[in-house]
């Protein structure tokens, strides 16, 4: 093996240097660089979580006197009842009402066996169209607000005489059922 020249032993030593800057720089420095800004990174993240952890505990004033109306508001919508029977039996009356209110001839008010939470009714009746307008008008603008489910109107004698007169109408509607809490 013959001895270097002073040359190479100078390339050699700078490339031991190189090898040992980059394995300084591999194993010391680059980790904790890359700690340094993975903790900044995660930092940011815990700053903006935390901001936006403030505003909705700045909010829960405003949301306890939102569900606090909605709350008063939801007999608007609801029917109070013992029991869903008794519900059921409370929305055929208002029904029977409102047909006689608007001036129309109650055929038939029968229990629609809504499902638990919510009762239902259909009725017939015989009305002229200002009469089912006046009617649908009670029910849509009256609380508890129902929701007309099924309409059927039957004109018949409308083809004869030419002028709907007296029609046959079909209707079911239905309204969420509030029971009281079981102990």
């Amino acid at each position: 093996m013959r001895s270097l020249s002073q040359r190479e032993r100078k390339l050699l030593a700078l490339f031991i240097l190189c090898i040992v800057a980059s394995l300084i720089w591999v194993v010391i420095v680059g980790p904790v660089i890359s700690g340094f800004s993975e903790r900044s990174a995660r930092r940011s993240l815990l700053m903006q979580q935390y901001q936006a952890n403030q505003r909705m505990i700045g909010s829960i004033p405003r949301l306890r006197r939102q569900a606090e109306r909605q709350r008063e508001d939801l007999h608007n919508f609801v029917i109070s009842a013992p029991t869903q029977a008794a519900a059921g039996v409370i929305l055929q009356e208002r029904l029977q009402r409102t047909i006689e209110s608007a001036g129309g001839e109650v055929r038939a008010i029968e229990d629609a066996s809504g499902t638990d939470g919510q009762a239902r009714a259909h009725g017939s009746a015989r009305m002229t169209l200002a009469q089912v307008t006046t009617m649908l008008a009670r029910l849509q603008n009256e609380p508890p607000y129902l929701v007309v489910e099924a309409l059927n109107i039957a004109a018949d004698q409308a083809v004869i005489s030419g002028r709907p007169e007296t029609m046959e109408v079909g209707l079911e509607i239905s309204v969420p059922v509030i029971l009281p809490k079981s102990r």
